[in-house]
């Protein structure tokens, strides 16, 4: 039997327009590598049958642990024919039923996840779930199953963002912000085919408690250090994005 010592990161948002960069996955992936674990990244609704994409993968690596993430709950594009009302949850059930029958643990996670975290890890049959920004804690949980043989329960002790799936979701923690370690080749090129734009985070969540609107309850307000804000813009700029980045936050006058 092969060896499960990696982790498969999805992006599970089937709205690919307007293109933009996996950068959500792509900071998880940098918090894996710092923590030496091994990690792919797919985005199965780009390439075609989500789920025949997923199987190939699943086949061909045998990941220990399937992290699923989306930022967004709805299938609302940028059109004004959409309500916002659709969703795809069940399209996210089937994937995470792909990766348990087989035999990985399904993680769910993102910021769409975290507007109804008990609901959506029961409603879908993910084993654990992770709230708000939580790539270190993420990360931690991954190395402790792969590196050193815990249980998953195990490996989320004293990870303050991560639950099981049937438990209380955790209250919202400010955990450091980290970035993607470079520009991901099959992206960059994925940006520059279609004009995708490049997205930045320069910080996480809002101060401010705007009743229409669900950041401040998903995400705490933590700021990134300009050095690394810095830094991640040299990267996309030595890869030729220059002109496609745009800065990912929220609020983007606030604080």
């Amino acid at each position: 039997m092969t060896l499960r010592h990696s982790v498969l990161l999805v992006l599970t948002d089937p709205i690919v327009y307007p293109p933009v960069i996996p950068y959500g996955v792509g900071i998880l992936r940098s918090a894996l590598t710092n923590n030496v674990v091994d990690s792919s990244v797919i985005w199965p609704h780009l390439d075609g049958s989500a789920l025949n994409i997923i199987r190939e993968h699943l086949h061909a690596e045998r990941p220990a642990i399937v992290g699923f993430s989306f930022r967004n709950l709805d299938m609302a594009g940028f059109h004004f024919s959409d309500t916002g009302e659709d969703h795809f949850l069940n399209e996210l059930k089937a994937l995470v039923a792909e990766a348990k029958n087989a035999g990985s643990l399904a993680i769910i996670g993102g910021s769409g996840f975290s507007i109804s975290p008990c609901e959506i890890l029961e409603y879908v049959g993910g084993d654990v779930g992770f709230v708000g920004p939580s790539e270190t804690h993420f990360a931690e949980f991954c190395r402790r199953i792969i590196k050193n043989g815990a249980s998953p329960k195990a490996a989320l002790l004293g990870l303050s963002s991560g639950f099981w799936v049937g438990e209380t979701a955790p209250t919202l923690q400010c955990l450091p912000l980290l970035a993607p370690a470079g520009a991901d080749c099959r992206t960059v090129e994925y940006a520059k085919l279609v004009g995708g734009m490049v997205p930045l985070r320069t910080k996480s969540g809002c101060s401010s408690k705007c009743a229409y609107c669900v950041v401040p309850n998903i995400e705490p307000l933590t700021l990134r250090p300009w050095q690394d804000i810095r830094d991640e813009l040299r990267c996309y700029v030595d890869a030729g994005l220059g002109s496609r980045i745009f800065i990912a936050d929220g609020e983007f006058n606030l604080p």
